[in-house]
């Protein structure tokens, strides 16, 4: 288990998430510039069972972890872009089989930040546009996890910062 590296409560900005955007696990851009909620949801599946005793016991099967994101189309377009590009040329199945790291930057030191990458997630894009009230266009999108996880540390949590991923022993 990692040491905790903040005091008092973690803050939201030390939970983040980066996709990689060519495919190559090297190029992972960090999401979340100008979006103000986004909280990973877990699809529990749970199993109850009252044994001969009247004992009543709960197992966790499994769980699906997702997403939902809200960007705002500006000049943070890492994501946005390559998002819109896909959709663009009708490349509907680039937005599948994408490498995607949850980092953890409140555990582990500066430079060493707990990591978990997934090599099979998906993009399911849900909006394109916005309302009139703040005259912002936005991009929705509920990211998949899924694949085969590794568990590791990268080098940094930040957006423009090359994010290395090293996988654990």
């Amino acid at each position: 288990m990692a040491t905790p590296n903040f005091t008092g409560v973690a803050g939201r900005q030390l939970l983040v998430t980066a996709i990689d955007v060519d495919g190559t696990g090297s190029d992972y851009k960090v999401i979340g510039r100008r979006v103000t909620d986004s909280s990973i949801s877990f699809g529990t599946s749970v199993t109850t069972e009252t044994d001969i005793l009247g004992i009543t016991d709960t197992t966790v099967n499994n769980m699906t972890e997702s997403q939902t994101f809200t960007i705002p189309v500006s000049d943070d377009y890492d994501v946005t872009g390559w998002m819109l590009d896909v959709y663009r040329r009708r490349a509907f199945s680039e937005f599948s089989g994408l490498k995607v790291l949850q980092i953890h930057a409140f555990e582990g030191a500066s430079g060493s930040y707990e990591a978990i990458e997934f090599d099979s997630c998906t993009i399911e894009p849900t909006d394109f546009g916005g309302s009139g009230e703040d005259g912002r266009i936005t991009l929705s999108f509920t990211l998949h996890y899924g694949g085969q996880v590794r568990r590791g540390t990268v080098n940094t949590a930040s957006i423009g910062t090359p994010i290395n991923f090293t996988a654990a022993a």
